[in-house]
Protein backbone atom coordinates (compact mmCIF):
# COMPACT_ATOMS: atom_id res chain seq x y z
CA UNK A 1 0.00 0.00 0.00
CA UNK A 2 1.49 3.57 -1.21
CA UNK A 3 1.48 6.13 1.76
CA UNK A 4 4.22 8.65 0.80
CA UNK A 5 4.39 12.21 1.30
CA UNK A 6 7.24 14.96 0.34
CA UNK A 7 6.56 17.67 2.33
CA UNK A 8 7.73 20.70 0.76
CA UNK A 9 8.34 23.48 3.31
CA UNK A 10 8.10 26.55 1.14
CA UNK A 11 7.42 30.25 1.35
CA UNK A 12 5.87 31.64 -1.65
CA UNK A 13 6.63 35.40 -1.76
CA UNK A 14 4.95 38.35 -4.05
CA UNK A 15 7.56 41.32 -3.83
CA UNK A 16 4.31 43.23 -4.90
CA UNK A 17 1.11 42.60 -4.87
CA UNK A 18 -0.94 44.30 -2.60
CA UNK A 19 2.09 46.09 -1.28
CA UNK A 20 4.79 47.68 -2.48
CA UNK A 21 8.36 46.72 -3.13
CA UNK A 22 10.22 47.91 0.24
CA UNK A 23 7.62 46.01 2.01
CA UNK A 24 8.21 43.06 0.04
CA UNK A 25 12.01 43.52 0.27
CA UNK A 26 11.31 43.45 4.12
CA UNK A 27 9.26 40.04 4.16
CA UNK A 28 12.38 38.53 2.00
CA UNK A 29 14.60 39.17 4.80
CA UNK A 30 12.00 37.89 8.00
CA UNK A 31 10.84 35.41 6.40
CA UNK A 32 14.42 34.11 5.52
CA UNK A 33 15.61 34.71 9.30
CA UNK A 34 12.77 32.56 10.16
CA UNK A 35 13.68 29.72 8.04
CA UNK A 36 16.99 29.45 9.26
CA UNK A 37 15.81 29.96 12.76
CA UNK A 38 13.32 27.08 12.63
CA UNK A 39 16.35 24.97 11.01
CA UNK A 40 17.92 25.25 14.45
CA UNK A 41 14.63 24.19 16.48
CA UNK A 42 14.44 21.23 13.78
CA UNK A 43 16.86 19.18 13.25
CA UNK A 44 15.50 17.66 10.06
CA UNK A 45 13.18 20.87 8.71
CA UNK A 46 14.37 21.24 4.95
CA UNK A 47 13.42 24.53 3.02
CA UNK A 48 12.46 25.64 -0.37
CA UNK A 49 12.72 28.52 -2.05
CA UNK A 50 12.52 30.28 -5.54
CA UNK A 51 13.91 33.76 -6.65
CA UNK A 52 17.21 34.75 -7.24
CA UNK A 53 16.18 38.18 -6.71
CA UNK A 54 15.24 37.53 -3.08
CA UNK A 55 19.09 36.11 -2.39
CA UNK A 56 20.47 38.86 -3.96
CA UNK A 57 18.63 41.26 -1.69
CA UNK A 58 19.54 39.19 1.48
CA UNK A 59 23.30 39.43 0.48
CA UNK A 60 23.29 42.89 -0.15
CA UNK A 61 21.40 44.03 3.39
CA UNK A 62 22.06 40.73 5.57
CA UNK A 63 25.36 39.36 4.55
CA UNK A 64 25.85 37.48 7.64
CA UNK A 65 22.43 35.78 6.84
CA UNK A 66 23.54 35.11 3.34
CA UNK A 67 26.26 32.64 4.83
CA UNK A 68 24.33 30.80 6.81
CA UNK A 69 22.06 30.86 3.77
CA UNK A 70 25.02 29.25 2.21
CA UNK A 71 25.98 27.00 4.52
CA UNK A 72 22.11 25.58 4.62
CA UNK A 73 22.04 24.81 0.98
CA UNK A 74 25.89 22.78 1.44
CA UNK A 75 24.07 20.62 3.83
CA UNK A 76 21.06 19.99 1.27
CA UNK A 77 18.80 21.71 4.32
CA UNK A 78 17.99 24.57 2.04
CA UNK A 79 17.11 23.92 -1.07
CA UNK A 80 17.61 26.17 -4.42
CA UNK A 81 14.32 25.77 -6.71
CA UNK A 82 13.02 28.07 -9.45
CA UNK A 83 15.99 28.62 -11.60
CA UNK A 84 14.68 32.35 -12.49
CA UNK A 85 15.18 35.94 -11.39
CA UNK A 86 11.96 35.90 -10.15
CA UNK A 87 8.31 34.51 -10.48
CA UNK A 88 7.02 35.55 -13.70
CA UNK A 89 3.63 35.74 -15.35
CA UNK A 90 3.89 33.50 -18.31
CA UNK A 91 1.19 34.67 -20.62
CA UNK A 92 2.53 37.93 -21.79
CA UNK A 93 6.65 38.30 -21.63
CA UNK A 94 8.06 37.54 -24.54
CA UNK A 95 11.06 33.89 -24.84
CA UNK A 96 13.88 36.80 -25.17
CA UNK A 97 12.50 37.74 -21.59
CA UNK A 98 12.34 33.94 -20.09
CA UNK A 99 15.59 32.58 -21.37
CA UNK A 100 17.51 35.78 -19.82
CA UNK A 101 14.95 35.08 -16.79
CA UNK A 102 17.40 31.76 -16.63
CA UNK A 103 20.51 32.97 -17.66
CA UNK A 104 20.58 35.65 -14.96
CA UNK A 105 19.60 33.55 -12.38
CA UNK A 106 21.47 30.27 -12.89
CA UNK A 107 24.52 32.21 -13.17
CA UNK A 108 23.65 33.55 -9.77
CA UNK A 109 23.11 30.95 -8.27
CA UNK A 110 26.16 28.86 -9.70
CA UNK A 111 28.58 32.04 -8.63
CA UNK A 112 27.55 32.46 -5.48
CA UNK A 113 26.23 28.77 -4.43
CA UNK A 114 27.95 26.27 -6.68
CA UNK A 115 24.45 25.06 -7.98
CA UNK A 116 21.70 25.73 -10.18
CA UNK A 117 18.76 24.66 -9.56
CA UNK A 118 17.13 21.81 -11.61
CA UNK A 119 13.08 21.86 -11.12
CA UNK A 120 11.53 25.09 -12.15
CA UNK A 121 9.01 26.48 -9.44
CA UNK A 122 6.42 29.07 -10.75
CA UNK A 123 3.49 28.22 -8.56
CA UNK A 124 0.93 31.27 -8.87
CA UNK A 125 0.86 31.85 -12.51
CA UNK A 126 -2.32 32.21 -13.91
CA UNK A 127 -0.82 30.52 -17.38
CA UNK A 128 1.87 28.97 -18.67
CA UNK A 129 3.08 29.11 -22.65
CA UNK A 130 4.17 26.40 -24.61
CA UNK A 131 7.97 27.13 -24.66
CA UNK A 132 8.32 26.78 -20.96
CA UNK A 133 9.76 22.83 -21.49
CA UNK A 134 12.18 24.32 -24.04
CA UNK A 135 13.56 27.28 -22.34
CA UNK A 136 13.49 24.69 -18.84
CA UNK A 137 15.78 22.46 -20.56
CA UNK A 138 18.03 25.16 -21.72
CA UNK A 139 18.38 26.63 -18.37
CA UNK A 140 19.48 22.99 -17.04
CA UNK A 141 16.00 21.84 -15.39
CA UNK A 142 14.00 19.09 -16.21
CA UNK A 143 11.50 19.48 -13.97
CA UNK A 144 8.30 22.03 -13.18
CA UNK A 145 6.07 22.11 -10.50
CA UNK A 146 2.98 24.74 -10.69
CA UNK A 147 -0.55 24.77 -9.36
CA UNK A 148 -3.22 26.64 -11.82
CA UNK A 149 -5.33 25.50 -13.32
CA UNK A 150 -6.52 24.06 -10.47
CA UNK A 151 -8.99 21.82 -9.21
CA UNK A 152 -12.27 24.30 -9.86
CA UNK A 153 -11.26 24.18 -13.46
CA UNK A 154 -11.26 20.16 -14.06
CA UNK A 155 -14.31 20.59 -16.15
CA UNK A 156 -11.75 22.70 -18.50
CA UNK A 157 -8.98 20.91 -17.86
CA UNK A 158 -8.67 17.70 -19.76
CA UNK A 159 -6.54 15.40 -17.43
CA UNK A 160 -6.79 14.40 -14.09
CA UNK A 161 -2.92 13.26 -13.31
CA UNK A 162 -1.36 15.55 -11.06
CA UNK A 163 2.04 14.13 -12.49
CA UNK A 164 2.90 13.53 -16.47
CA UNK A 165 5.40 14.14 -18.94
CA UNK A 166 4.77 18.31 -20.73
CA UNK A 167 5.98 17.98 -23.83
CA UNK A 168 6.28 21.45 -25.09
CA UNK A 169 6.41 23.21 -28.96
CA UNK A 170 9.68 21.86 -30.14
CA UNK A 171 9.59 18.41 -28.55
CA UNK A 172 11.25 19.34 -25.55
CA UNK A 173 10.11 17.18 -22.23
CA UNK A 174 9.85 18.02 -18.54
CA UNK A 175 8.36 16.29 -15.65
CA UNK A 176 5.35 18.77 -14.61
CA UNK A 177 3.93 18.43 -11.71
CA UNK A 178 0.37 20.17 -10.47
CA UNK A 179 -0.16 21.12 -6.69
CA UNK A 180 -3.51 19.50 -6.15
CA UNK A 181 -4.34 22.22 -4.04
CA UNK A 182 -2.48 25.15 -2.68
CA UNK A 183 1.03 25.95 -2.00
CA UNK A 184 1.02 27.07 1.51
CA UNK A 185 -0.91 26.61 4.71
CA UNK A 186 -1.81 29.02 7.84
CA UNK A 187 -0.14 29.31 10.37
CA UNK A 188 -0.94 26.75 13.46
CA UNK A 189 -1.89 22.71 12.95
CA UNK A 190 -2.89 22.94 9.05
CA UNK A 191 0.06 21.56 7.98
CA UNK A 192 -0.45 18.15 9.37
CA UNK A 193 -4.23 17.82 8.19
CA UNK A 194 -3.40 18.79 5.23
CA UNK A 195 -0.14 15.74 4.94
CA UNK A 196 -3.05 13.32 6.10
CA UNK A 197 -5.10 14.07 3.30
CA UNK A 198 -2.38 13.96 1.29
CA UNK A 199 -1.56 10.56 2.52
CA UNK A 200 -4.77 9.49 1.57
CA UNK A 201 -4.30 10.89 -2.04
CA UNK A 202 -1.26 8.79 -2.47
CA UNK A 203 -3.36 5.72 -1.01
CA UNK A 204 -5.72 6.29 -3.52
CA UNK A 205 -3.32 7.28 -6.42
CA UNK A 206 -0.61 4.24 -5.49
CA UNK A 207 1.81 7.00 -5.98
CA UNK A 208 3.82 9.86 -4.02
CA UNK A 209 2.46 12.94 -3.68
CA UNK A 210 4.26 16.25 -2.88
CA UNK A 211 2.54 18.39 0.35
CA UNK A 212 3.47 21.83 -0.44
CA UNK A 213 2.92 23.64 3.50
CA UNK A 214 4.17 27.03 5.21
CA UNK A 215 2.84 30.51 5.39
CA UNK A 216 2.70 32.35 1.72
CA UNK A 217 1.97 35.52 -0.56
CA UNK A 218 3.45 37.68 2.30
CA UNK A 219 6.09 35.53 3.01
CA UNK A 220 6.40 34.08 6.35
CA UNK A 221 7.35 29.92 5.73
CA UNK A 222 6.91 27.26 7.99
CA UNK A 223 5.61 27.80 11.61
CA UNK A 224 6.51 26.81 15.03
CA UNK A 225 3.09 24.86 15.06
CA UNK A 226 3.44 23.45 11.40
CA UNK A 227 6.79 21.60 12.42
CA UNK A 228 5.39 20.57 15.50
CA UNK A 229 2.22 19.18 14.02
CA UNK A 230 4.22 18.13 11.48
CA UNK A 231 6.65 15.97 13.88
CA UNK A 232 3.76 14.06 15.73
CA UNK A 233 2.41 12.78 12.21
CA UNK A 234 5.65 11.97 10.92
CA UNK A 235 5.89 9.72 14.73
CA UNK A 236 2.65 7.83 13.81
CA UNK A 237 3.03 7.45 10.48
CA UNK A 238 6.63 6.15 11.11
CA UNK A 239 7.93 8.74 8.89
CA UNK A 240 11.43 9.91 9.45
CA UNK A 241 12.06 13.36 7.55
CA UNK A 242 11.06 16.05 5.78
CA UNK A 243 12.00 16.50 2.33
CA UNK A 244 13.76 18.17 -0.74
CA UNK A 245 12.32 19.06 -3.65
CA UNK A 246 13.51 16.40 -5.53
CA UNK A 247 10.32 14.82 -5.82
CA UNK A 248 10.23 14.97 -9.15
CA UNK A 249 13.36 12.89 -9.52
CA UNK A 250 12.08 10.10 -7.65
CA UNK A 251 12.28 6.36 -9.36
CA UNK A 252 8.68 5.86 -9.33
CA UNK A 253 7.78 9.71 -11.08
CA UNK A 254 11.27 9.43 -13.08
CA UNK A 255 10.29 6.56 -15.36
CA UNK A 256 6.62 7.95 -16.22
CA UNK A 257 4.59 5.68 -18.18
CA UNK A 258 4.44 7.11 -21.82
CA UNK A 259 0.76 7.20 -21.39
CA UNK A 260 1.39 9.75 -18.56
CA UNK A 261 2.68 11.95 -21.87
CA UNK A 262 1.03 15.40 -22.50
CA UNK A 263 1.20 17.67 -25.98
CA UNK A 264 0.12 20.99 -25.05
CA UNK A 265 0.44 24.01 -26.11
CA UNK A 266 -0.22 26.53 -23.61
CA UNK A 267 -1.94 25.89 -20.36
CA UNK A 268 -4.21 29.04 -19.86
CA UNK A 269 -6.41 29.75 -16.81
CA UNK A 270 -9.61 32.37 -18.01
CA UNK A 271 -12.92 32.87 -18.46
CA UNK A 272 -12.59 32.58 -22.21
CA UNK A 273 -9.66 29.83 -22.67
CA UNK A 274 -7.87 27.34 -20.75
CA UNK A 275 -5.91 25.37 -23.09
CA UNK A 276 -5.09 26.32 -26.99
CA UNK A 277 -3.72 22.85 -29.25
CA UNK A 278 -4.66 19.82 -26.81
CA UNK A 279 -3.45 16.74 -27.74
CA UNK A 280 -3.31 13.50 -25.77
CA UNK A 281 -0.70 10.59 -26.56
CA UNK A 282 -0.55 7.04 -25.97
Amino acid sequence: MMREVHLIGNAHLDPVWLWNWQEGYTEVLSTFRSALDRMKENGSYVFTCAGALYYRWVEETAPEMFQEISRRIKEGRWVIAGGWWIQPDCNLPSGESFVRQGLYAQRYFYEKFGIMAKTGYNVDSFGHHAMIPQILKGSGMDAYVYMRPGEGDEKRYPFQENVFLWEGADGSRIKAYRIPDEYSSRPFGEAAEKAEQYLEMSEKQSQPVMCFYGVGNHGGGPTRENLKALDSLLASEGGDAYVELYYLLHPQIKNLNPFNLWVLGSIYISDIMLFQNVLRCA
